[in-house]
Order: C-alpha cells, then sequence, then structure tokens
C-alpha cells in the first residue's frame, strides 16, 4: 500500500511539472504580453521595449527563464497588470472554487448515483428508458446553456436564488448545478450499465434462488460490486467540475479560480496563468490519486 501511495506521488509531480511546462510553452506561442495590456496609449516603441526588458519578457526564452523560476520556487509574485499578489488573490479565490466543487461533487454525486439506481431498479419500464433519453440529452447540451435556463427559471422567474455574485451559500446552488448536471448524465449511464451487468451474474441469481429481497439484491449485493466504476468515474469527472466552474463563474460573475485564469488569459498575464493552471492541475492530479487509493481500500485484488 505504501510502495503505491509513493507511485502515485511520484506520477503526481511529474504530471503537474508537465502540465505546468505545456502551458508556458503554449504561452510562448500566444501573441502579446502584459505589457500591451497595461501600456498607455502612445506609448512609443522604445519605451515598450524597455518595459518588456523590465518584466523579463523581451524573447521567448527569457519568459522560459522567468515562468520556470517562479514555478519551482512556488513563488508567484504580483500581477503585472493589476499589482496585487497573486497568492493572496488566488487563496481567497480558490476558498471560493472549493466552495462550489464540493457543493456541485455533492450535487453530481447524488443525481448521478441516485438516478442510475432508480433506473436500474424500474429497468427496462418506462421510468428507465425516460432517464436514459434524459441522460441523453442533457450529454449533449453545452453547460452554459443550463445556466442561462436556471438564471431564467430560479433567479428571474421564481426568485428563489441570486443572479450573480457572492452573496453566501444560496448564490452558490445554481453555479453548482450548472457545472454538475452533464458529469452527473455521464455518471448515470456508465453506473446503470454496470448495475445491469451485475445483475446478470451467477451469484446474484442465486441469490435470487435463495430468496433475498430485490432491495437487499440492489442495494447490498449489486452495490458493492458497482461502487468501483463510480468512484474511478468521479476522479475522472473531477477535471470537469473545474473545467465547468470557468463557465459557471463567468456567467454568474463569482470571484473564483475559473474567471481568474480567464481574466489572466485575457490581459496576458502569465503569472495569473501559471498559478490558476498549477493549482487546477495539482488538484485534478490529486483527486485521480485519491479516486486510486479508495479502489485498493475498496477492492483488494487491486493492491497488487
Amino acid at each position: 500500500m505504501v510502495h503505491n501511495l509513493f507511485h502515485s506521488l511520484i506520477r503526481l509531480l511529474i504530471s503537474v511539472v508537465g502540465v505546468c511546462l505545456l502551458t508556458m510553452t503554449v504561452m510562448l506561442c500566444i501573441p502579446g504580453n502584459p505589457v500591451f495590456s497595461v501600456a498607455e496609449r502612445g506609448m512609443d516603441a522604445k519605451e515598450l521595449l524597455r518595459r518588456q526588458k523590465e518584466m523579463s519578457l523581451d524573447g521567448p526564452i527569457e519568459k522560459l527563464v522567468f515562468l520556470g523560476k517562479k514555478l519551482f520556487l512556488f513563488d508567484f509574485g504580483t500581477s503585472k497588470v493589476t499589482g496585487e499578489n497573486i497568492g493572496r488573490e488566488l487563496s481567497q479565490r480558490l476558498y471560493n472554487t472549493t466552495q462550489l466543487a464540493c457543493l456541485s461533487l455533492l450535487f453530481f454525486l447524488c443525481m448521478g448515483v441516485g438516478s442510475a439506481f432508480f433506473s436500474a431498479w424500474y429497468q427496462g419500464r418506462l421510468a428507465d428508458r425516460l432517464i436514459d433519453v434524459l441522460a441523453s440529452w442533457i450529454l449533449a447540451t453545452p453547460i452554459f446553456w443550463f445556466g442561462i435556463v436556471f438564471i431564467g427559471v430560479f433567479s428571474m422567474y421564481l426568485g428563489l436564488f441570486p443572479i450573480s455574485g457572492n452573496s453566501g451559500f444560496a448564490s452558490m446552488i445554481l453555479p453548482a448545478l450548472t457545472v454538475s448536471v452533464r458529469p452527473a448524465a455521464f455518471l448515470c449511464k456508465m453506473l446503470r450499465q454496470r448495475l445491469l451487468e451485475i445483475y446478470r451474474e451467477r451469484f446474484i441469481t442465486v441469490a435470487m434462488a435463495k430468496g433475498l429481497s430485490r432491495f437487499r439484491i440492489l442495494f447490498w449485493h449489486v452495490a458493492r460490486n458497482g461502487l468501483l466504476p463510480a468512484i474511478t468515474i468521479t476522479g475522472m469527472e473531477f477535471s470537469q467540475l473545474l473545467t465547468g466552474a470557468v463557465v459557471a463563474e463567468t456567467l454568474f460573475a463569482l470571484k473564483g479560480l475559473g474567471s481568474y485564469i480567464v481574466f489572466g488569459v485575457e490581459s496576458r498575464d502569465y503569472d495569473i496563468i501559471l498559478a490558476c493552471v498549477f493549482v487546477s492541475g495539482l488538484l485534478v492530479c490529486l483527486a485521480n490519486s485519491l479516486a486510486d487509493v479508495l479502489n485498493q481500500m475498496v477492492d483488494p485484488r487491486l493492491r497488487s
């Protein structure tokens, strides 16, 4: 177990560093830099070059060395555009994104697992077919469309939740639903398929022959064996929750990690982009590593 944890940690570090290096390489290919975002009108070419040299942005090699130092020292400094401390701003925004991610994960598990078991309980009936069609339709619909519909129905028409801003727990409900609805549909389809496959196993036939109730067979024997793919899919879909957070935070005007990276891309602030990518990559790798550990705890056969 300890040996597997050590290897997971090594893979995590390599993955995070690789993602950051790839991000820095892509940023070097993007035209523009923070100087052009804060440059005053009428500034001559000499002044632009002088400011680029001050920021170590006068060449691709200089940019790469400059960003590499910040990455390996974990010191992202201050924003070239706003002048604010990136670490302090990132910690405040990360708190909001963590709240959104935890609430989204809760909705994701409740909707995905609940609908999968409900569909498996009524397999072959009208409710099962409706859930399957609804899940397929949700997967074919973009995230921002759900956000617009939720705003129109629950905020503007019913007035139950605020439209935008960080005004407490209520302001996180609609963004969390927006982020979690598509991953929940994917979990529902995958888990439903797995549960139906387990239903056809021989040990389920033996359990039925012994006279066990259908409820106990589904929620004890079938559920225990269907837990592994649910954990794996949850780890995989965590990255989708963070990706959806970018859309939801922009749509609902939340100050989070997603809107911060959008601001960094728009202003060509390399420090902000690198810091956000590093934190996001670390969270995704941690989620996948945690899913691997949970799988090994649930199924001892995976420990070897």
